[in-house]
């Protein structure tokens, strides 16, 4: 069995999955209900499988759970990432044009917003009229504030949140070309397609099942979402077909293939940034720190972020560097430790960004 973590790759159509499958050169494998192809990452040469799901959320959390329940070695050791086309009228602050290429910084399920923002219907049946109505509850100033508001009590209860998944994306030293202006964006997913895009982001049919149920598989890190924009306001979806679905995939591949390689090899650095010396010490950390379980929850996260940027070059997988770094710190208190540590890592990144850009410009 390959150390090297397993990129798995979800897609919808076989038209998406065709420039994948020509520029990896991946094979088609026996595959029970699902279109799976397998071969490896370009580059690294990091094991990869792609399955083709159909179209809609359903579907792709099926083709998720089908090849995690097929999955050879350790579900631990997966990266999964969404890709496809979608509509958008606006990336950011500026208009979408077919061909973007989008790596999500959300994913809301616009559907349910949407039903949860408008309350329950205010028409009944026929027979719900020729009911006996029961007697109203008497209404208290809590109620009437959330009714003046045009709000379902429910919602304002807060028994109804909107589903929305937060991917947080890991940016470490030398990021490849592709990836250093990389759009990022919300991605809306809604069950039947979108004609007024009137949100800004991608609008699109699967992602909400993908990452729902992908996380059940592996960290959240490693469960991307990425999206080709193939039709905005001026280029509307009817003008979509197969060819052109084709194209705009093939125009992401570049992207997605560094993401792949960028997410498999933090994924690999994880067992050497994982040691038993390293972990005794971030416990010891938290412990002086005195943090509370969900402040612990985000420090963990937070040093790993910073063991990644620390990279191979810092010894141990960047355990000598994240020290390091966290000393020269001196956090104390915990209510900002978490703040603090985030926003160090945060410059860190921008500095290793510059130095990787300017080494790229002074190379012949």
């Amino acid at each position: 069995m390959s150390a090297s973590p397993t990129v798995n790759v979800v897609v919808a159509l076989a038209v998406e999955a065709k420039p994948i499958v020509a520029a990896w050169q991946l094979r088609r494998v026996d595959s029970g209900p699902f279109t799976i192809y397998q071969g490896e990452v370009p580059g690294p040469r990091h094991p990869a499988r792609l399955i083709v799901t159909g179209v809609g959320r359903t579907a792709a959390a099926a083709g998720v759970a089908w090849l995690a329940a097929h999955q050879e070695g350790p579900l631990n050791r997966t990266v999964w990432i969404n890709y496809g086309v979608g509509g958008a009228a606006r990336i950011g602050d500026k208009d979408a044009t077919v061909g973007d290429v989008v790596l999500a910084t959300t994913i809301v399920d616009e559907e349910r917003r949407r039903a949860i923002e408008a309350g329950p219907a205010a028409e009944k049946t026929e027979q719900t009229e020729q009911t006996e109505k029961p007697e109203k509850p008497e209404k208290t100033e809590k109620t009437e504030k959330t009714e003046q508001a045009g709000l379902a009590p429910a919602v304002a209860r807060g028994l109804h949140r909107i589903p929305t998944w937060y991917p947080p994306w890991i940016a470490s030293g030398a990021m490849p070309a592709p990836l250093r202006d990389l759009a990022r964006s919300p991605v809306r997913t809604v069950d039947r397609p979108e004609l007024a895009y009137q949100e800004e982001g991608v609008f699109e049919m699967e992602a909400a099942g993908f990452i729902e149920t992908a996380l059940r598989f592996s960290s959240a890190e490693f469960v991307q979402v990425m999206k080709v924009v193939s039709d905005t306001p001026t280029k509307g979806i009817v003008t979509l077909d197969a060819a052109l679905i084709a194209k705009c995939s093939g125009e992401g591949v570049a992207v997605l293939n560094a993401v792949a390689q960028h997410l498999a090899d933090l994924h690999e650095a994880l067992p050497r940034a994982a040691s038993a010396n390293f972990v005794r010490w971030v416990e010891a950390s938290i412990a002086d720190l005195r943090l509370t379980v969900a402040q612990s929850h985000q420090w963990r996260g937070q040093l790993t972020r910073l063991v990644a940027l620390g990279g191979d070059d810092c010894g141990n997988g960047g355990e000598a560097f994240a020290r390091t770094e966290l000393e020269k710190l001196e956090i104390t208190d915990r209510r900002t430790a978490v703040a603090t540590l985030e926003s160090a890592i945060d410059r860190l990144a921008v500095k290793a960004r510059k130095q990787a850009a300017s080494a790229e410009e002074a190379s012949p």
